[in-house]
């Protein structure tokens, strides 16, 4: 004699439901949806890395010229102790015109040192050219806790409104 199994599919609805409500089960699909909105998000920054390569020396090159005296603030910082000259020579020689005072070089100098200890063979040209996406990442984590408080902790809406920051382009520009 042939047994038919039948399902049962609304119990397994309601089980479901039951599962989806659970506040614990919603925080950990709520990490596992942001994770992969970061991985994400962080990808499309990391899409262009190739291209920031001199085909000459293969180090890492700023992508605008701004970026590139940042640059150089920071091999300036490392090659005395974290302490700028009291003037800048190359910007302007012979006319004794101090650095100009930005807190970006000296966040990019101590994220080096950061990263040297997990990685000693990293250079300083990979770490300023990949370390926005890192500022990015913990700016997006900031970002869904400041959209969680506002939205009177609504989990679902901070969430969205991270994947929306994550992938718009016009923000996408600003945190290369």
């Amino acid at each position: 004699m042939k047994e038919s199994y039948s399902v049962d599919y609304g119990k397994i609805k309601k089980k479901s439901f039951e599962i989806f409500k659970n506040k614990r089960y919603q925080w950990i699909l709520i990490a596992v949806i942001f994770t992969l909105i970061i991985f994400l998000s962080s990808s499309i920054r990391l899409s262009n890395l190739s291209l920031l390569t001199d085909s000459t020396t293969g180090n890492y090159i700023p992508g605008d010229p701004d970026a590139a005296y940042f640059l150089r603030v920071v091999e300036t910082l490392q090659e005395n102790n974290d302490v700028l000259p009291d003037y800048d020579a190359m910007r302007s020689p012979l006319m004794f015109i101090p650095w100009h005072p930005e807190i970006m070089p000296e966040v990019i100098s101590h994220t080096y040192k950061i990263f040297k200890i997990f990685s000693p063979n990293i250079g300083i040209d990979y770490v300023f050219v990949t370390a926005p996406v890192v500022f990015y990442v913990i700016g997006l984590v900031l970002f869904f806790l400041m959209s969680y408080y506002l939205s009177n902790k609504n989990k679902w809406i901070a969430l969205l409104s991270s994947f929306c920051s994550g992938i718009s382009i016009s923000y996408n520009s600003r945190s290369n």
